[in-house]
């Protein structure tokens, strides 16, 4: 009698570290793809709308209200995490940009050779907590909700600016004899310009399509120019006709072919090249332009050559992240690199009065680099997704945020520190995030020349 006898199955074969590793990223991108961002139409929505709204005014830096900054970044991060927590069911994750990635170990790095280590490593806790808020709200919201809680945000430091003074706190109202109606909430009319450009360059980013809501937005611009207008900085007025005039140019570009819009966009990115590096090159050419002091930039140009001529020593690395200047925000101890920058420029000032010669003598030549690659790593998605035959209406209004809120972020960093303030910083690494899932998906749901007016 024959018998037969099974063969045993073969053993499977042993998972290698590389398979492991792409199962867990493959879940994560599934986990990722199962949770939709907030939308405005929705109750979560309102709810991060208004999140958003008061973080913005906590990194604004309102010193009339509470002081130190220590105690809003206190607020900020413990209302961040009561939102995550509420969120959990449906909150995403997002993967930390290399370039936010890169800045932020260099700056670690920095402490090791730093003038005032413990400084540092307080500041890249202030940045650090900022970064991962600014990353958690852009990657669970859609361009338009962040773009709405920001608008919100700046009308409620206009309003409690206005309340400050009519309760009669100090340093609300511009002291006498100078430019400027109001203070502001951070005690200086530059901050409340800031924040009132910053907020136009988010509003101006979408036109809503409802009659009632028209009226609502239109209400929201006209307040905020109030306020610039209240701050009477010529940075201010400057950046918001240089916004408005650019979202009514991307309205029209987007009606247009993908042949013109390159051209254009092509043209336009070689003329604002030529002009920063320009106004770089012979600082006096932006005082005449601004209708300011041309030779000094009221005394901005000084503290500028005193910085860069100081900083020479560690020109390439700088004296560590936080431990020279006195930023309002995070004001390091007296030091002596300060007191030669002071005694160059002949004029006591408490910061760099620019995003990049800010960052100069902290992080050097290399730091600088690196956060010029965080700005262009903001704008390449919003220069992608317009360059693109098709794009979706999320996708035209993440590239408008980014174009928008960056042109406000440059013009100002020419003469304010805007990228190492917590609102400036806040925003810049928000953008990281706004158009990079819309650069990856415009072949999805997308239709031809989408309207904006």
């Amino acid at each position: 009698m024959n018998t037969s006898v099974a063969a045993a199955p073969a053993p499977a074969p042993a998972r290698g570290m590389v398979d492991r590793l792409a199962e867990a990223r493959l879940r994560v991108k599934t986990y990722h793809a199962s949770r939709e961002p907030a939308r405005e139409n929705s109750v979560r929505g309102v709810l991060w709308i208004l999140f958003i709204a008061t973080e913005f005014y906590l990194f604004s830096n309102p010193l009339v209200y509470i002081y130190p900054f220590e105690a809003s970044l206190q607020k900020a991060t413990s209302l961040a995490v009561i939102m995550l927590v509420v969120q959990l069911p449906k909150l995403r994750l997002p993967p930390v940009p290399w370039t936010l990635l890169v800045f932020i170990a260099y700056a670690a790095d920095s402490a090791f050779w730093s003038i005032q280590p413990d400084y540092t490593w307080k500041t890249l806790w202030l940045y650090g907590s900022i970064a991962i808020i600014a990353l958690m709200v852009a990657a669970n919201t859609t361009p338009k909700v962040l773009a709405q809680g920001c608008t919100l945000g700046g009308i409620v430091i206009l309003l409690s600016s206005w309340y400050a003074v009519e309760t009669g706190l100090v340093g609300a109202m511009a002291p006498a004899g100078l430019d400027g109606y109001l203070a502001g909430v951070g005690g200086n009319r530059n901050i409340l310009s800031y924040c009132m450009v910053i907020a136009i360059g988010f509003a101006a980013a979408y036109f809503p399509t409802r009659w009632w809501a028209r009226v609502v937005w239109f209400l929201s611009v006209a307040t905020l120019l109030v306020g610039v207008f209240l701050a009477q900085s010529v940075s201010g007025f400057l950046a918001s006709g240089f916004i408005l005039a650019g979202a009514t140019m991307l309205g029209f570009m987007e009606r247009r072919s993908r042949r013109t819009r390159r051209r254009t966009t092509v043209v336009i990115s070689g003329v604002l090249a030529v002009l920063t590096l320009l106004f770089l090159a012979v600082p006096s050419l932006l005082g005449g332009f601004l209708g300011r002091d041309s030779t000094t930039l009221s005394g901005r140009v000084p503290l500028w050559e005193a910085t860069i001529q100081q900083s020479e020593p560690e020109l390439w690395f700088g004296y560590g992240f936080g431990a020279v200047w006195q930023h309002p925000w995070l004001p390091a101890p007296d030091n002596t690199l300060a007191q030669k920058i002071y005694a160059g420029a002949g004029i006591l000032l408490s910061h760099g009065h620019n995003s990049f010669i800010d960052v100069l003598p902290q992080l050097g030549i290399l730091g600088v680099l690196f956060l010029v690659a965080m700005h262009l790593a903001a704008l390449w998605p919003a220069i992608g997704i317009r360059m693109n035959e098709v794009n979706t209406r999320e996708g035209l209004v993440a590239s408008r945020v980014i174009l928008l809120s960056m042109t406000g972020l440059l013009i100002f960093g020419l003469t304010e520190p805007l990228t190492s303030t917590p609102l400036g910083w806040f925003v810049l690494v928000a953008l990281l995030e706004v158009g990079r899932p819309y650069l990856r998906s415009q072949g999805r749901h997308a239709h031809p020349r989408s309207r904006f007016w």
